[in-house]
């Protein structure tokens, strides 16, 4: 994978390239253990340009829960951050039925063995 650096220079000298972006992405995500405090600047940047791209809002909501399973943030507030990502994906891109069913996903994940009103509410909001 290209260096992280090299990549964001390309992005910064070319904004609108979506394959650069793409590739800044992509190394953000091989590396975000290591360095987490490069994921949500870089996934706002790209999504400030691109926020109709369903699957990368999906990617970066996965990508703060992930964070928080590994440890590499507190785990509530990677929850919490993920659900606001969902939130303002759904504003941005209301009509993705890709996007519903990722939401719904992380609702129920998110709520497991607790009372069910939170994934019903989900559930509702995508009707």
């Amino acid at each position: 994978m290209a260096d992280y650096d090299s990549l964001r220079q390309q992005v910064e000298a070319d904004a609108g390239d979506f394959t650069a972006w793409s590739k800044l992405l992509a190394a953000v995500e091989e590396g975000a253990t290591a360095y987490p405090e490069r994921v949500a600047p870089t996934f706002e940047s790209f999504l400030s340009k691109f926020p109709l791209c369903f699957g990368y809002w999906c990617k970066y909501a996965d990508l703060q829960r992930r964070l928080g399973e590994a440890g590499s943030v507190d785990g509530a507030e990677a929850q919490e951050k993920a659900a606001t990502i969902y939130d303002r994906a759904l504003e941005a891109v209301p009509l993705s039925v890709e996007l519903w069913k990722a939401y719904t996903a992380h609702v129920k994940a998110a709520t497991a063995g607790q009372s069910s009103d939170k994934l019903r509410a989900a559930y509702k909001k995508a009707t």
